[in-house]
């Protein structure tokens, strides 16, 4: 599957939820979530541990762009992720846990997260999954108008996950 994402330090995190209101954005939920990353030759691999509930493994390539990067994906669901992690930790390196209070809203076909990572602060990341070759061109057009409406300055963008953050890897523009 693909997505195409947007994502930024956002320092006026309690003004997110506002802003999202505005528009009639959806809220659904709020989570702890960790995901557990492991070592893998290529491209990313973790698995997100969420309490009471199933877990997901989650294989990704994502390019390195401090733009909407479109990014290609697998999710293997599992009712039993704290065995998944056992398993895994046996034949891969555990590299880091990235622990997370995430508020999922939905606007149109995007996925807006407002997240609380510990060790790093607030975000704000756009997230629309791609089915056929004609949603990218709307794909973009709601990540502009978004990027404009919560007033992320180019100063925010950052063209890394949370995992290089809190590796200290990458800087963030």
């Amino acid at each position: 599957m693909q997505n195409l994402e947007l994502k930024a330090k956002y320092p006026h995190i309690e003004r997110a939820f506002e802003l999202a209101g505005t528009i009639g954005a959806q809220q659904h939920w709020t989570k702890k979530q960790i995901d557990s990353y492991f070592s893998v030759p290529n491209g990313k691999l973790k698995l997100r541990q969420v309490e009471n509930e199933n877990g997901e493994l989650i294989a990704y390539i994502r390019p390195t762009d401090q733009n909407a990067k479109v990014s290609d994906y697998y999710i293997y669901k599992t009712a039993t992720p704290t065995v998944l992690k056992k398993v895994l930790s046996h034949v891969l390196p555990f590299d880091i846990d990235v622990v997370k209070e995430r508020t999922l809203y939905t606007w149109k076909n995007v996925r807006i997260h407002i997240d609380n990572v510990q060790g790093l602060g607030g975000f704000l990341e756009f997230e629309v999954v791609m089915n056929e070759e004609k949603d990218a061109l709307s794909a973009q057009e709601n990540l502009i108008f978004l990027q404009s409406h919560f007033q992320i300055q180019p100063s925010y963008l950052i063209d890394c996950g949370y995992y290089e953050l809190l590796k200290g890897a990458v800087t963030h523009a």
